[in-house]
């Protein structure tokens, strides 16, 4: 669930007798917010967690079932970062999917960023 606070420090989305002396922590919450762009239905529509110079890591509901993709390149994180494995280097993916090293190097960050919840 979504809980909201507005500026007059008002709570929106408490669950009656569920929510009763919980905290919530808006500074840990507050900036993934940043990163997640709302559509016309109040839905999460698009997440933005890593970006780069060039590159954006995004997870769009809409395209490729929401998986993580290196944008503007439109290459599954996956993709990118199973062939460093194989091929041997982020070069040598970035020459097979024919994209800069700096997207593979992204897709790479992004893996070790879930890495601790794996």
């Amino acid at each position: 669930r979504l809980i909201l606070r507005t500026d007059d420090d008002h709570y929106v989305g408490l669950a009656a007798g569920v929510d009763k002396d919980q905290l919530y922590h808006g500074m840990v919450i507050g900036p993934f917010l940043e990163d997640v762009t709302f559509g016309p239905d109040q839905m999460a529509h698009l997440w933005r967690p890593l970006d780069s110079a060039n590159y954006a890591v995004v997870l769009d509901a809409t395209r490729r079932f929401g998986m993580p993709v290196v944008e503007p390149a439109g290459v599954l994180v996956s993709a990118l970062t199973d062939a460093v494995e194989s091929e041997g280097s982020v070069a040598a993916a970035a020459e097979a999917f024919e994209v800069d090293a700096e997207a593979v190097e992204l897709a790479m960050k992004y893996r070790e960023y879930l890495a601790p919840a794996a």
